[in-house]
């Protein structure tokens, strides 16, 4: 490997994310909505039915770009599509809306209480 480029079997992708300025994504869930809830721009490259969902989406929200199968496996061709999205003020205002928008929701004590308050106004019909 080159001098630059380390492999490692186990990453806290969170913790990658907390420090990074791209994220270079297959879009699974859990990592696009990671990416999101860090306010990190992605590049999204799906292999997958659900990824491509996933990817839409994203890119939809204006939280990232979908490369082409043929700009991912060219080297010149990505590094330009990384720089690009660096350089991309709307790409970052997006993932930082997302990044709000994600933050403000009310968790799992929330959702209890609209449940509830959605179970409670059936009852009373």
């Amino acid at each position: 490997m080159p001098g630059n480029v380390r492999v490692e079997q186990y990453v806290d992708q969170m913790e990658v994310l907390s420090r990074t300025s791209l994220f270079v994504t297959h879009c699974g869930m859990n990592s696009a909505s990671e990416g999101m809830w860090m306010g990190v721009p992605e590049l999204l490259f799906p292999l997958t039915g659900e990824q491509r969902a996933v990817a839409r989406r994203v890119a939809e929200v204006g939280a990232g770009v979908l490369l082409e199968e043929t700009t991912a496996k060219e080297s010149a061709s990505l590094r330009a599509a990384v720089f690009a999205a660096l350089a991309d003020e709307h790409l970052r205002e997006g993932a930082n809306c997302m990044r709000d928008d994600l933050r403000s929701c009310a968790g799992p004590t929330g959702a209890a209480d609209f449940i509830e308050h959605v179970a409670q106004s059936c009852i009373k019909r």
